[in-house]
């Protein structure tokens, strides 16, 4: 008999600063909504609660893999198809993730998924590095911005202060956007318009909110 999946155990881990969270969240819950949007779907499958036990345990620290894993088996169950998790086993020939059955004809899956090199991580972390403060301080002002740099030297070089250097200058200027050019970097950090986008969203909530009144005056008729 299958055991009920451990869903209330998947509980992103965040880092201590503000900008370290929203970089994180910003990856990681859009991930976590898409599987608990198909957990109707998910949670039938076999072999899946072995997965969420690495996802959770072994797999922790790196959860990339299974979790794009579990996105890629609810993507095969939304077309229709009869899928279920391989068992790992450790020690052994690795085999393939997915057993599925569409359409008639089987499909051994190999879930493969594009991974950031050493180098690419090393900027990522120094870039966050670098940004950090500055973000910080913009999410103190409660200020939406937007910023686009192209570097002259590598991120090694940059000093720390760099940015909030800059954003303090553009602070200072009270301007709604500011251009910059130096021996280090040159870009532009600005103001972001969010009239549109909130206007849409407004509207799109007033929608969603008639459209839900309308439902719940049916079903009570």
């Amino acid at each position: 008999m299958r055991q009920t999946p451990v869903w209330t155990k998947i509980t992103p881990q965040t880092g201590s600063s503000f900008h370290e969270k929203s970089q994180y969240g910003s990856r990681v819950v859009p991930v976590l909504i898409a599987i608990g949007r198909n957990r109707a779907l998910l949670e039938k499958l076999d072999g899946v609660n072995e997965r969420l036990e690495r996802l959770v345990g072994s797999e922790r620290s790196q959860p990339n893999g299974t979790l794009f894993e579990l996105l890629t088996a609810a993507a095969y169950c939304r077309q229709g198809a009869k899928v279920s998790f391989r068992p790992e086993k450790r020690g052994v020939a690795r085999s393939r993730d997915l057993d599925v059955e569409l359409g008639g004809r089987q499909y051994a899956v190999e879930c493969k998924r594009m991974e950031t090199s050493e180098y690419g991580d090393r900027e990522r972390t120094r870039m966050r590095e670098l940004w950090g403060p500055a973000a910080h301080l913009l999410a103190e002002q409660e200020i939406s911005t937007f910023c686009n740099v192209d570097f002259k030297v590598p991120t090694s070089e940059i000093p720390a202060d760099h940015f909030i250097g800059t954003i303090v200058e553009w602070l200072s200027t009270k301007r709604p956007s500011l251009l910059w050019k130096d021996d280090i970097s040159e870009g532009v950090i600005g103001e972001m318009d969010l009239g549109p986008l909130q206007g849409v969203l407004e509207t799109a909530c007033w929608k969603q909110m008639t459209c839900c009144q309308r439902v719940r005056g049916c079903t009570s008729s």
